[in-house]
């Protein structure tokens, strides 16, 4: 652990590409389990943590079955 990067908030909101204030919010409110070192005042991160949360929202989209054709009703004659 000694040589990991550290992130401020700021580093590690554009590194994961959102603002500032939306990891703040995250972090507050628990909505996103990213772990996070306090270290007096500061909040840091950990590069192998965020990368570790962008592996974990990774969606990967399931073969799209071609669309059912609608069947008519019949008509009662």
């Amino acid at each position: 652990m000694a040589n990991e990067e550290l992130l401020s908030n700021r580093e590690a909101a554009k590194y994961i590409q959102i603002t500032p204030g939306t990891l703040h919010v995250w972090r507050c409110e628990n909505r996103y389990a990213i772990p996070y070192l306090r270290i007096g005042t500061k909040i840091r991160y950990r590069r192998a943590d965020l990368d570790a949360f962008l592996s974990s929202r990774l969606v990967t989209p399931r073969e799209r079955k071609p669309p059912r054709r609608k069947r008519h009703a019949r008509r009662a004659s």
